[in-house]
């Protein structure tokens, strides 16, 4: 075999040619030239793999495109290529990362935890940790400059994953949209195989439900609202968050976000 006849080949065949010429090389005691047929070989392993990797993420975010154009987009019509960029980076985040198996008992288990740990001073680890304990990813990555996403979810395999930004700067906030993930998983995890859900405009309004029943029930939110006077004995006593309380206040209208008594007891988180 002429030392150039592979040039011409594929480059597979190239790579199974230069194999076989080396292997007879070394087999026979023949080093002319043995050198550079290996680092040619080495060289073409290199490609081949960083080939794969490129397609792997090429179909990766060709995938993401897919769910993006069907996905419930932000009122606000938010940066579609920014958002699937920051996804992707979240994306990277989880990837070989193994938790456990998620069935949806473990969903009710994880709310109950939850309404432990969200009583204690913020922390992503602990909160991430929990979510893996129940087969869910949960990754809090800063976001894209100019895009507005605050959260989305979807689910890989049959792990849900909810993504949150860290634009959130206090506890009732980041909890009310963390809560709207979870609703979303409650009650839309088949759908959430084929799509990414952002917004979901024929159902975000139960969500949001959802999410304000979850951090305050609805038994307690009516004996709240009837006795402002007790509020910070109702939610010592129901293992509420008081910040929740003041947050659901003015979420409702019944005081305004600048007021101060919501600003005398919002908890800062950054």
């Amino acid at each position: 075999m002429n030392k150039y006849d592979y040039i011409t080949a594929t480059t597979l065949e190239e790579k199974v040619r230069l194999e076989k010429l080396i292997k007879y090389m070394e087999d026979n005691n023949i080093e002319d030239n043995l050198l550079e047929y290996k680092e040619r070989y080495n060289n073409i392993c290199k490609y081949l793999v960083a080939k794969d990797k490129y397609l792997n993420i090429e179909k990766d975010i060709d995938d993401i495109k897919i769910k993006l154009d069907e996905l419930y987009k932000k009122k606000d019509d938010a940066d579609l290529n920014k958002i699937y960029l920051w996804i992707k980076r979240c994306d990277r985040i989880i990837m070989g990362k193994e938790i456990s198996d998620y069935k949806s008992s473990n969903l009710n288990l994880l709310l109950n935890e939850l309404k432990i740990i969200r009583n204690n001073k913020f922390n992503e680890k602990e909160l991430i940790q929990l979510f893996n304990k129940y087969g869910i990813y949960l990754v809090i990555e800063d976001a894209l400059p100019s895009t507005k996403i605050r959260g989305c979810s979807m689910v890989k395999g049959n792990n849900p994953c909810i993504y949150i930004t860290r634009y959130f700067e206090e506890k009732a906030s980041f909890y009310f949209t963390l809560y709207h993930e979870l609703g979303h998983v409650k009650k839309d995890y088949n759908r959430l195989k084929n799509k990414i859900i952002i917004n979901d405009d024929d159902n975000e309004k139960d969500i949001d439900n959802y999410a304000l029943n979850e951090m305050i029930d609805s038994n307690t939110w009516n004996k709240i609202k009837v006795n402002i006077n007790d509020l910070e004995h109702i939610c010592r006593e129901n293992n509420i968050p008081l910040c929740f309380a003041y947050y659901r206040l003015a979420y409702e209208g019944i005081i305004s976000y600048g007021s101060k008594e919501y600003n005398e007891h919002k908890e800062k988180i950054n």
